[in-house]
């Protein structure tokens, strides 16, 4: 045993030693030309907008009509996110793939050039080494893809480069972002002591990375101690050292006393440290400013590995993307047209402590005190990693400096975040504008202020991975993009960890409704992935070919592969429907909730909420789903406030956040709360613990000035920052004691109350209002809504293309009938639409057919009686993803034709099902079945006598991967280690009805 135990303990410090080696040496090849010898001058330019923006405004402006409501032009679709494998692509196949994109209602592509999964043949071919992307082929295959948007009307967005964070093959080590590490001596005095400071050691983060590089095979982080500058070097007395022996610990502390720091960067000479150490134990700190060496992430497809360019340096930020769109690409043919934007995706950086050039000086210029004696409270790990934000590891600072430190490290991050604001949202927008181009930006996973970043960017993007798709998430970007007015709120979306492949158009319009109620206003299908002529013979195993999320199976491959591609169409015209008209107008709320400090806890899941992690009816909670065990203070923060926004929505107020900035300079008056470009009428401070004193202040004013104030749990006490403190809550306690506050909020212009359904309004005009309202639950339900006086509602039904006269009954309600994760919209106007005729009808009859037989020909599997249920208590079908037919009889009387002559017509209605449904009568197809209430109207097929009815139902197609999944078979034995082994149910549940209605009386 002992010799066992050896020789295990042996190969684990081999292994760490070769990881540590492999980390330590990573071959980057140092670029012919300097990142910054690409520099341009900027480009003189009087525009104030770019020519979609100013599109997109005309938009806003102009009056909503019906007809286009009914029928979208294209560019209201939504756009995919089209992944391609490097430049392994032909024009050929780009163009048949733009026409299927632009044949299924998809208005546009961003390209995202990708590596992952690319098979070994594919990476040793000259097309992947000589002629991959940013390759004058790559060129010419975007120049195809362009002139094939220019013809089919579509948009083209592009990756700022390949893979993210953004960089390029010219970023050097030192071009790339920096980090701040430190080393550590401990002493004791009294004593002289002449000591070298010792490296800082390789953070544990930056090992894990390391070792995940050697996994696969992509490179993600290379560690450089000898490339370090000594920042300075402080030291303080130890109070309390409860540092553990555990590497992975990362909540132990040495605590300091605050009073006793010194500065002592001034008694080195290099490395050498001589310093006379007065009495008792004292912690003496070396911070480092090193090269984050963080390399490009997801499949860099380029020969040679780049680093992730420094974000916090304009001119290098500058540098970057003129090398991306420099003139040998070809690329300014198409700015403006079709190219509208370039996108960088969420900041996911693996740095300890971000660190700008020149920081300690920014700092105090803006702050206006030393940083340095505070600095040792900056150490934290996985800080800035964003693996560790995505697994909720829960960290401290290494050393506890008490109030003050916690104090300084808000000062900290508001420097840092202003810093990114300014140096890098800020430069690649004007950047952008220069060009007549737009950027696009997920301004968020970083310490950043997330609702005032989004207003940095021209097309402010959130997303349905991040924090699980939480609304909450995804309204502090478009609440930020509210704010600063930006017309369009995009979301990478359908897209969750493990739950690829059980997507059905029933989820993907349940999951679009949650992003709309939360201010999306343009969804991006995460996934559509170039199909790979000859996959089999050039190494690709699995089915489809080319499946670049394979590791995670983040998203189901929105294509022609996808189960329910033939029903693309509709689900785009629905998504288009909504977003004609939730661009149109303005955005206004009847409460801003004030957001807690900066940014959102990655790791967040709420299982309050509906779509948690994408967790859709009928679907098993997964191995990689966030867990619900000791989260930490962000993530109950922020399932505290759901609950409390909850109890807002189910008064049926609509709500948006407010960040501080905003809400300094906000404006009431005449019942009006302005905050930049948006409008509501009542403020909610819940859970705040701290503010800035002159935004206290200012609550206090607005308060006294009218503005109905809300305050629930503890009332703010503090101040953020270290610099004046005692002065500065003092201030705080002032303001707001004397505040008057509020019990409770008044209802908006719109009054009901409901206990699931979700909304949000837009204002065309002074007259006009357009309020979306959404069931997000799996039961169906009616909103009941008290229409003000003089106002003429319709509702307009997005899914069927129609639009609804609603007439008030004598109380002057009016109601809606919303199915499971049903959607309707109000429209409310000061006079009647012009000849607009309502067509009502009601129930006049119906009956259920119990008879039927269901025969699966893939699975040979028939059977006969009633409906049999989920197919997952099937054993036969349990594994199938294959198409069933469902087959029933039913008899009309002679007497239908004089019945249809007098306007009746007949439904039919499937109760659940899990899937989607085709539906064929007497051998004629009459329509689909897709989405809840699942209902199809009959037509002209229905004859007296007997009716034959089929119902192809197409189940998910996850089921047909498990038993390979399971088995470990070639190609599918990776994702196991994401635990997708879970089935989905599957099938016709029923009962099905047929319904026989008749017309209202006008």
């Amino acid at each position: 045993m002992v010799v066992l135990l050896g020789l295990v303990c042996g190969l684990a410090g081999i292994a760490f030693l070769y990881t540590y080696n492999y980390i330590s040496t990573l071959p980057v090849e140092a670029a012919e030309r300097t990142l910054q010898s690409w520099l341009a001058p900027p480009i003189p330019n009087q525009a104030t907008e770019a020519p979609w923006e100013r599109i997109a405004r005309q938009h806003q402006s102009s009056p909503l009509d019906l007809a286009a409501f009914i029928e979208p032009p294209l560019r209201f679709g939504p756009w995919t996110r089209w992944w391609w494998p490097g430049n392994l692509v032909t024009s050929t196949e780009l163009e048949r793939e733009m026409r299927l994109f632009a044949d299924v209602g998809i208005a546009g592509v961003e390209i995202q050039p990708f590596a992952i999964s690319v098979s070994e043949a594919d990476k040793k071919s000259a097309r992947w080494t000589a002629t991959g992307w940013d390759s004058p082929d790559y060129y010419q295959n975007l120049k195809t893809v362009m002139e094939a948007a220019r013809r089919l009307n579509m948009g083209v967005d592009l990756n700022n480069g390949s893979g993210w964070p953004t960089g390029n093959p010219y970023v050097a080590l030192d071009d790339g972002l920096q980090q701040l590490l430190h080393s550590e001596l401990i002493v004791t005095g009294p004593a002289s002591i002449d000591v070298e400071l010792p490296a800082p050691d390789m953070p544990a983060a930056t090992f894990g990375a390391g070792a995940l590089g050697m996994l696969g095979d992509t490179p993600m982080q290379t560690f450089v101690p000898q490339a370090r500058q000594l920042v300075a070097v402080v030291a303080a007395r130890i109070t309390d050292n409860r540092r553990t022996w555990a590497p992975w610990d990362f909540l132990d502390q040495m605590v300091l006393d605050a009073d006793s720091v010194h500065v002592i960067t001034d008694l080195t000479s290099g490395d050498q440290l001589v310093w006379n150490v007065p009495a008792g134990e004292w912690a003496i700190t070396a911070l480092w400013q090193l090269p984050g060496g963080e390399l490009i992430a997801g499949g860099y497809a380029h020969p040679r590995p780049g680093y992730v360019v420094d974000h916090l340096d304009a001119q290098r930020i500058r540098a970057n993307q003129d090398y991306l769109f420099r003139d040998e690409t070809g690329l300014a043919t198409y700015f403006g047209d079709p190219l509208r934007a370039f996108f960088n995706d969420s900041l996911e950086f693996r740095q300890e402590r971000h660190w700008a050039r020149g920081q300690l000086q920014e700092f105090e210029s803006r702050m206006d005190y030393d940083p340095r004696p505070w600095l040792a409270a900056l150490i934290e790990p996985g800080k800035d990693q964003m693996p560790f934000h995505a697994a909720n590891i829960q960290t401290l600072p290494e050393y506890d400096l008490g109030e003050r430190g916690t104090r300084f490290l808000e000062d900290w991050d508001q420097v840092t975040s202003d810093l990114f604001r300014e140096r890098y949202f800020q430069t690649l927008a004007g950047w952008a504008l220069e060009r007549g181009l737009a950027h696009r930006l997920q301004a968020y996973g970083g310490p950043t202020d997330i609702i005032r970043a989004a207003g940095e960017s021209d097309i402010p993007e959130t997303e349905q991975l991040y924090a699980g798709g939480s609304e909450m998430f995804m309204k502090a970007v478009s609440s930020g993009a509210h704010i600063a007015g930006k017309p369009v709120v995009s979301a990478e979306s359908f897209i969750f960890i493990g739950r690829a492949f059980m997507t059905t158009p029933a989820k993907i319009k349940a999951l679009a409704d949650k992003a709309f109620v939360a201010g999306v206003t343009q969804l991006v299908y995460h996934g559509t992935a170039y199909s790979i002529e000859d996959h089999a013979e050039r190494g690709y195993p699995i089915q489809d070919g080319w499946y670049p999320w394979q590791l995670g199976l983040l998203s189901t491959d929105y294509s022609e592969h996808w189960s329910y591609w033939q029903h693309a169409g509709e689900l785009n015209r629905y998504i288009a429907r909504i977003q004609y008209l939730l661009r149109k107008g303005e955005p206004e709320a009847d409460v801003l909730v004030l957001y807690p400090g900066q940014g959102f806890p990655q790791g967040y899941n709420n299982p309050e909420e509906p779509f948690d992690q994408g967790r859709f009816e009928g679907e098993e909670t997964l191995s990689t789903d966030a867990g619900d065990a000791a989260p930490g203070r962000g993530v109950q923060r922020m399932r505290e406030l759901w609950r409390e926004t909850r109890k807002l929505e189910q008064q049926g107020l609509t709500w948006e956040w407010i960040n501080e900035h905003a809400l300094q300079s906000a404006a009431y008056g005449r019942g009006d709360f302005q905050a930049g470009k948006l409008h509501a009428r009542g403020l909610l401070l819940h859970g705040i613990e701290s503010l800035a004193p002159e935004v206290a202040e200012h609550i206090a004013s607005l308060a006294r000035a009218g503005l109905p104030v809300m305050v629930s749990g503890d009332t703010p006490r503090r101040q953020h920052g270290l610099r004046d403190w005692v002065k500065g809550d003092l201030r705080i306690n002032l303001a707001l004691s004397a505040m008057p506050i509020v019990a409770t909020f008044t209802s908006g212009p719109i009054r009901f109350s409901h206990r699931d359904v979700k909304t949000i309004r837009r204002r065309i005009n002074d007259n006009e209002l357009l309020q979306f309202v959404s069931n997000p639950t799996a039961q169906p339900t009616t909103l009941t809504i008290e229409l003000p006086q003089g106002q003429h509602a319709t509702w307009l039904d997005a899914w069927r293309g129609e639009a609804l006269r609603a007439v008030p009954d004598e109380r002057g309600r009016i109601s809606v009938d919303l199915p499971a994760y049903g959607s309707s919209i109000l429209w409310l106007r000061q006079h009647p639409l012009d000849g607009f005729v309502p067509v009502e009808s009601s129930n006049v009859g119906t009956f259920e057919l119990k008879e039927w037989e269901l025969s699966v020909a893939a699975a040979n599997f028939s059977q006969k009686g009633e409906l049999p249920g989920d197919w997952l208590s099937i054993p036969a079908l349990r594994s199938c993803g294959d198409a069933g037919v469902y087959s029933a009889t039913f008899t009309l009387p002679q007497d239908i034709a004089s019945q249809v002559r007098k306007g009746h017509h007949f439904q039919l209605s499937l109760g659940k099902l899990f899937g989607a449904a085709t539906v064929r009568l007497n051998g004629m197809p009459v329509g689909t079945a897709l989405v809840p209430p699942y209902t199809v109207d009959l037509g002209t097929a229905v004859k007296a006598g007997e009716n034959r009815l089929e119902v192809t139902l197409t189940p998910p197609r996850k089921n047909r991967l498990v038993a390979p999944i399971e088995n470990g078979e070639p190609g599918w034995d990776a994702p196991d280690m994401v635990g997708t082994s879970a089935r989905v149910s599957a099938g016709l549940i029923g009962p099905v009805h047929v319904i026989e209605r008749a017309p209202s009386a006008p």
